[in-house]
């Protein structure tokens, strides 16, 4: 049963302040630019100081960031949370990252807390694992080639996947902070392997025999020198990446699932630095996923001698750069297999929301007028700024499309009731439904303005409102040249006859149309017309 102040999705209470935001993918793929681009920014990010400056040297202006994918047993729902100061403004980062058509939703609560405690419960930790202590320092495999090999997938599909083929929750959770600036590091680490007088051995010999002259550098070492190149430390995240999945019933092989994706990253590392998953059952489950409630993270920390001297170096910090930190958090929605998508339920394109006009040609129309509507964000956010048709274009025809059910009675209502107020001119509408909008328009009307005098209803089917056809005074006192008024008129008058009598008959005359074309012309004439 969840606790007092829980909701269905959390059965633990939320005390921090945190703020996530759930991303609905498309099918629209994405640009690696742009990702390793928006990724430097939130890197650059700082939390703001406090406003006592006793507490200032104490305090750390450092964000955690988190993502988060979580599955329910039917649905995969993808998270970014941030501390809810830098909200807006990581959200804002994340718009930039993710093309236009991807939804944005802001929540308050913790989606990582749906695993409910249980003892049937297995967990992976991803590590990072060298092959010397410092080879954190190289590269691991960029996120742009998971998007431009034809034969690679984003790493994150594989999680997906997994979770789209298993009916038990799963949490799968990345937190990462930014790194201080290392290069000092980079470039000692670079003239040791240059040197050769970087591993013990190296040492030993260069303090019994002296350095060499012109040292010859092994191939590895080599590689290492020019990866160290390759990487960004000033632009560095520290990296926890963990996974748990349970099962209260105990129905599922848990352990198994978790082999499954225990190697979801194999493909992320490189020459020197590996990524690689530790399935843990038992208490170190529950450990794991005490760690995904508290966001804890991970410290990197390869040292050699920590447990067995034989085994190579590894944390379970990951030390990833801009380039390379995609690959553990970022999920592209048009990378995505069948099954993949059927969990993640990314928006159809013929459901995404278009992009807004830019705000100078928006504010043009948030004015007084024919209220049209509210705009809409990408994501299907409204603003509170409604716009509308200004008095100036509505010289020409507006018509309302949509399906049954959609709204246009009521959003044509609020549209004339507005212009009304805004405009001097008569707003006609022609309602070809018989649904019973002019009766319901009339009230609208009355409720608003207190009153019907200036409302004159027809009912088309008993009696229709008498007008001079054939003045064109209005037109030419509007500017009209009086040869193209008169044109108009013959040209309208004719398409009336035409719908009257029926297209084929009125077009079998014919001679007519042109006989009636010219008597009408002759009711203009200066002279002899009437």
């Amino acid at each position: 049963m969840a606790k007092e102040g829980a909701t269905p999705d959390l059965p633990v209470p939320s005390e921090d302040d945190r703020t996530y935001t759930r991303i609905r993918p498309t099918d629209t793929p994405l640009n690696a630019q742009t990702v390793v681009l928006q990724l430097g920014r939130l890197h650059r990010q700082e939390l703001p100081k406090a406003d006592a400056w006793y507490r200032r040297p104490f305090q750390s202006t450092t964000p955690t960031y988190e993502v988060l994918l979580v599955n329910d047993g039917t649905t995969t729902t993808y998270y970014v949370g941030v501390d809810s100061e830098l909200a807006e403004s990581t959200e804002r980062i994340l718009r930039s990252l993710y093309p236009d058509t991807y939804e944005f939703t802001q929540q308050e609560w913790a989606p990582d807390r749906t695993l409910v405690d249980t003892d049937h419960l297995a967990a992976v930790e991803y590590v990072g694992q060298v092959t010397r202590s410092r080879d954190w320092q190289t590269k691991l495999t960029n996120f742009e080639s998971f998007l431009t090999d034809d034969h690679a997938r984003v790493p994150l599909a594989t999680i997906v996947e997994t979770m789209a083929s298993v009916d038990v929750p799963m949490v799968y959770q990345v937190v990462f902070q930014p790194r201080p600036d290392w290069t000092g590091e980079r470039d000692s680490r670079i003239l040791a392997l240059e040197e050769q007088h970087e591993t013990i051995g190296d040492q030993v010999l260069t303090a019994v025999f002296g350095a060499p002259e012109n040292p010859n550098i092994p191939r590895a070492d080599e590689d290492r020198v020019e990866e160290l190149g390759e990487r960004n430390p000033k632009r560095s995240f520290d990296v926890t990446a963990r996974l748990a999945v349970a099962d209260s019933r105990n129905r599922a092989p848990l352990e198994e699932i978790a082999h499954d994706v225990a190697d979801a990253f194999s493909h992320v590392s490189h020459t020197s630095y590996e990524v690689t998953g530790r399935v843990r059952t038992g208490s170190k489950a529950q450990r794991v996923l005490d760690d995904i409630r508290n966001r804890a993270m991970h410290e990197p920390s390869y040292r050699r001698f920590r447990k067995r001297p034989w085994r190579r170096p590894e944390s379970r910090g990951i030390v990833m750069d801009d380039q390379e930190l995609g690959a553990l958090t970022v999920i592209d929605g048009a990378a995505l297999t069948d099954a993949g998508d059927r969990t993640v339920k990314p928006t159809p394109g013929e459901r995404q929301t278009l992009q807004r006009p830019p705000p100078t040609i928006l504010e043009e129309y948030t004015t007084r007028g024919l209220t049209l509507g509210q705009p809409l964000t990408e994501d299907g956010t409204t603003n509170s700024r409604p716009i509308a048709l200004p008095e100036a274009l509505q010289p020409m025809h507006v018509a309302w499309f949509g399906k049954t059910g959609s709204g246009k009675s009521t959003a044509l209502t609020s549209g004339i009731l507005d212009n009304h107020q805004a405009t001097d001119g008569a707003s006609i509408v022609v309602l070809p439904k018989g649904d019973g909008m002019a009766t319901d328009y009339m009230r609208a009307h009355y409720a608003k303005y207190g009153h019907l005098n200036n409302v004159l209803y027809y009912d088309c089917s008993k009696v229709l409102p008498a007008f001079s056809f054939f003045d064109i005074r209005d037109q030419l006192d509007a500017g009209i040249p009086r040869a193209t008024a008169v044109e108009d008129s013959v040209d309208h008058y004719l398409e009336i006859l035409g719908q009257v009598m029926g297209t084929e008959r009125f077009e079998r005359a014919v001679r007519s149309p042109d006989i009636i074309r010219y008597m009408v012309k002759a009711l203009y004439d200066p002279v002899n017309g009437d």
